[in-house]
């Protein structure tokens, strides 16, 4: 029979302060760290303030940091926010669009009632380039 092997031959009891547990994202530990803001401060600039550090300092490349909740959400509107300007500009243009569709300038409608009324010499008038044509029309 093999003898028995004492557990110090091969290990050590030591006490010292460690994690309950260890957060993890995906299969990599993770440390979070939470942050207030000043009074007075916005959302923007402390998440500039954060990256101008985060830069500054120099870490590996094996250590990633990233927001998450507000200042995730945050982050998130601003990557999209070009596409919203564009996404208003061009429903600004459908409205006014339909809009001149629906309910005309009212230059438009002058012009068109002093066509109708024979009074089509004084817009010609008003046209650059067209006064002479304007007196030969203007004499009934």
């Amino acid at each position: 029979m093999v003898g028995a092997v004492p557990l110090s031959a091969f290990t050590r009891f030591e006490m010292k302060s460690s994690p309950l547990s260890v957060n993890h994202q995906g299969q990599f530990p993770v440390v979070t760290i939470s942050f207030n803001l000043a009074p007075g401060a916005s959302l923007g600039e402390a998440t500039k303030a954060i990256d101008k550090a985060q830069q500054e300092i120099g870490m590996p490349l094996s250590v990633q940091g990233a927001f998450q909740g507000t200042a995730a959400s945050f982050q998130a509107s601003l990557s999209n926010e070009p596409l919203l300007i564009l996404a208003a500009l061009v429903t600004v243009y459908i409205v006014l669009g339909v809009l001149y569709e629906v309910h005309p300038p009212p230059h438009n409608s002058v012009h068109a009632a002093l066509r109708r009324g024979g009074c089509h010499s004084g817009l010609v008038a008003f046209r650059p380039g067209t006064q002479r044509r304007a007196h030969r029309y203007a004499s009934f």
